[in-house]
């Protein structure tokens, strides 16, 4: 259907039932947004579309999945998202300073993408898996898990804030942050960690197949992070 048709149907829906263009729509044809069309009430899905930027003042009550958006470089600064935020496999180059993001946060196949900004904050999971993170800022509060298998980033802030559970298998980090405190699983297997810091808190299972640490009987692991504790140890598992 043309364009121009388009655009007869929505007026027409807009002067008799009271409703907008979608926003998508609008969006691919660059036809101007309204305040109203900014404030989604549900989810919007632009995975896989060619747009190349998103307007200020959006503000999206779901899901939003900009995942293989291959020509959208940056997002607006004052974007406001209160579940998931997907872009995985995008092109994006840059994220705004201070994000909140009220669920999940992906950015796995992010090859483009090398800094976090400054006092990021994700109320659900952040999956970095395979990203081209290259470090995490101070300041970095995940209220779920934390997954940073197959990453290059070498290092972890000494204030990392994780809630549950933190993903470290096949990763480049070497050592963590003294007093780090985990209500799930601290997940290893396959990295180059030797030893454990004092404090270290693991309400979960700490898993380390494949690791340095597999050399060490339970009782000593045990007793590398007093007066932490680790609830339970695995040798076994395997996480790809």
């Amino acid at each position: 259907m043309k364009n121009e048709t388009l655009t007869k149907i929505f007026k027409f829906l807009k002067n008799e039932e009271d409703k907008t263009a979608p926003f998508k729509w609008k969006v691919l044809n660059n036809v101007p947004l309204t305040k109203e069309n900014l404030n989604i009430k549900d989810s919007l899905y632009l995975n896989g579309l060619e747009i190349e930027s998103l307007p200020e003042g959006l503000k999206v009550h779901g899901v939003l999945n900009l995942s293989s958006t291959r020509k959208l470089k940056s997002l607006p600064s004052d974007l406001y998202v209160k579940s998931d935020l997907n872009l995985k496999y995008s092109e994006i180059e840059s994220l705004p300073e201070g994000m909140e993001i009220g669920g999940d946060f992906i950015l796995s196949y992010t090859d483009k993408l090398k800094s976090l900004p400054n006092d990021l904050t994700v109320d659900g999971t952040l999956f970095l898996y395979r990203s081209g993170i290259t470090s995490l800022p101070e300041g970095l509060k995940v209220v779920w898990d934390l997954d940073l298998a197959h990453t290059v980033i070498e290092s972890l802030p000494e204030s990392l804030e994780v809630g549950t559970t933190l993903k470290l298998h096949h990763s480049r980090i070497k050592s963590l942050p003294e007093g780090l405190e985990l209500g799930g699983d601290l997940i290893l297997n396959n990295s180059s960690i030797k030893s454990l810091p004092k404090g270290l808190k693991v309400w979960g299972v700490l898993f380390i197949k494949k690791t340095p640490l597999a050399n060490y009987t339970d009782d000593k692991l045990r007793e590398m992070v007093k007066p932490g504790f680790i609830k339970g140890i695995d040798r076994i598992s395997e996480f790809i």
